[in-house]
């Protein structure tokens, strides 16, 4: 037709997982080539899948990155799929891998930002919903437990809410907090 071709969204599916945290690292190059950019000012942030990118990428580029923040991300793909929603459980198979097959299991097991928590040392900011069925509170609390363990800057919000349903009251608090978080 001549026009923009559609992204495809499933090339980051099952062992592809990691292609989108090596775009990540793909636009931090980008960035350093543009002499426009400030390369020490750089923050990640994301949520849910994107919060997984978050963690991932903060780990995997430390040392190009200044700060994260998570918002109602995946830390442990293995305990996200034993532990989500059900009703959305076989599309996130379809997404992520069946950790049901062993080898799969071993694959999501080793990307997942847990197991690779001792090395983010950035500042972090983790925002999670008490009341999420998406991504349960424990991906959350697991993470946040393993990176202050680091010694790592933590700050660390549980909103009374589900997954990504922000009130006017906590979207204020949020925004205000997320300033002063890239202030310090």
């Amino acid at each position: 037709s001549g026009g923009v071709a559609e992204p495809d969204e499933h090339l980051d599916d099952g062992l592809n997982l990691e292609d989108a945290v090596k775009d990540i690292g793909a636009l931090l190059d980008w960035i350093g080539a543009h002499s426009e950019f400030d390369t020490n000012r750089v923050m990640i942030t994301g949520v849910s899948y994107g919060g997984y990118i978050t963690f991932a990428s903060a780990i995997a580029y430390g040392d190009r990155i200044r700060c994260a923040f998570a918002g109602f991300g995946l830390s442990d793909f293995v305990a996200f799929l034993d532990g989500t929603d059900p009703a959305r459980q076989r599309d996130r198979l379809r997404e992520y891998g069946n950790p049901a097959d062993p080898e799969m299991r071993a694959f999501l097991k080793s990307i997942s930002p847990l197991t690779h928590a001792a090395k983010l040392k950035i500042p972090l900011f983790v925002a999670q919903g008490a009341k999420d069925v998406r991504v349960p509170l424990n991906q959350a609390d697991a993470m946040v437990r393993a990176v202050r363990a680091n010694g790592t800057p933590v700050w660390y919000v549980v909103y009374d809410v589900g997954h990504e349903e922000f009130t006017q009251t906590t979207n204020d608090f949020n925004q205000y907090a997320w300033v002063l978080f890239v202030q310090q």
